[in-house]
């Protein structure tokens, strides 16, 4: 019988705390249940594969659950450090070069949130890149072996302002890139965001988790067909600000342990879905 599958699962759900108030006490208590009678089967000599197999569906269901507690923010507007994170989370992004790295958090009288930030131009071997579009993956269908989405949900950000540059991708008339031709580069852009307490930061709130985002960047869609599609993670708050390193400003590489992915969406709001167009899904 093979019961490494749920230790594993112990073992993350183990690691998830909630020293700052983070989660509500009702769902982070079910999860503690869950934890104890998983450990507890994990030592029964009677437990088979297939309570095995439950027990970690039913912790993982534990961990969906969790519940995390809205900061209540009064209305304003909060600096915020951010920096763009490669998808392995391992380091950082190729694009945080051209990330301006202090944002905004935004929050209205209704007390909705959005993070604002802003993309500057790259170089890249000879010639100047710009941010062509950026969506928020809002919920995740299906993934492929190495936890890429393949099947996902996007919502627009929000594009508060434009760069006026005209060139070879966006050309109105002449443009060679088929998604970028005739628009304007965004500058400034926002998403929407959830805060949640934290007694630790500056404001006493902090943005809850990275941000799972998908970018396009005509110009390394020119050197490599389906480049230019890529997954990163927005991080805003102290994790950008300690981590922040602009000497380590990520590889770009594509691929993850031999993966090469290939995906589409649609533009605007709406979902991913890999295999239909050769899209490359690979990591900035």
């Amino acid at each position: 019988m093979n019961k490494q599958a749920l230790a594993d699962k112990i073992a993350e759900a183990e690691a998830i705390t909630n020293k700052k108030g983070i989660y509500t006490e009702e769902s982070f208590n079910v999860l503690t249940q869950w934890i104890v009678m998983a450990k507890a089967a994990m030592d029964s000599e009677d437990l088979t594969q297939a309570y095995a197999d439950q027990f970690t569906i039913l912790l993982q269901q534990a961990i969906d659950g969790l519940e995390k507690v809205k900061a209540n923010v009064p209305a304003g507007r909060y600096e915020m450090p951010v920096k763009l994170m490669h998808f392995n989370k391992s380091q950082d992004s190729m694009g945080n070069a051209a990330i301006d790295h202090v944002g905004y958090v935004v929050v209205n009288e209704e007390g909705n949130a959005v993070l604002e930030f802003s993309f500057h131009s790259l170089k890249i071997s000879s010639m100047t890149g710009y941010l062509g579009w950026l969506k928020k993956v809002v919920s995740i269908e299906e993934e492929n072996e190495y936890g890429r989405p393949v099947s996902f949900t996007t919502q627009d950000a929000e594009v508060l302002e434009t760069w006026d540059t005209i060139d070879y991708f966006n050309d109105p008339d002449n443009g060679a890139d088929n998604q970028l031709k005739g628009h304007l580069y965004p500058k400034k852009l926002t998403i929407p965001v959830t805060l949640v307490p934290d007694q630790d930061a500056e404001n006493g709130f902090a943005v809850e988790d990275p941000i799972l985002v998908q970018i396009y960047v005509a110009v390394m869609e020119s050197i490599q067909t389906g480049s230019g599609t890529q997954f990163a993670y927005i991080v805003a708050g102290e994790d950008a600000r300690q981590d922040d390193n602009p000497e380590n400003p990520g590889t770009g590489n594509n691929d993850q342990e031999g993966e090469n992915n290939t995906g589409s969406e649609n533009p605007g709001s709406g979902t991913g879905n890999a295999g239909n167009n050769g899209i490359d899904q690979g990591k900035t």
